[in-house]
């Protein structure tokens, strides 16, 4: 597993995808025959990668474990009890 903020975690996924895009390029418009599956699968790859991402709802704060409640109650509420 990759640590959290390298250059590999940050970039790994956008580089992968990028040569994924040029193979799939290149195939399409120098090559025939099997070349076209090859283009189909790269250029494709690339779109359901975008459509994964763009379609799924991003978790909730509560479920990245992040606490946005103050540090301390406010006066109001602190006074209530």
């Amino acid at each position: 597993m990759k640590t959290p903020g390298t250059f590999l975690w940050i970039y790994g996924m956008p580089i992968v995808l990028a040569i994924a895009g040029c193979v799939g390029l290149a195939a399409a418009l120098f090559a025939d025959g099997v070349w076209d599956w090859v283009s189909w699968l790269a250029l494709g790859a690339m779109t359901a990668a975008g459509l994964w991402y763009a379609l799924i709802p991003a978790p909730s704060s509560t479920e990245r474990g992040i606490n946005r409640s103050p540090a301390r109650p406010p006066a109001d509420r602190a006074a209530r009890q």
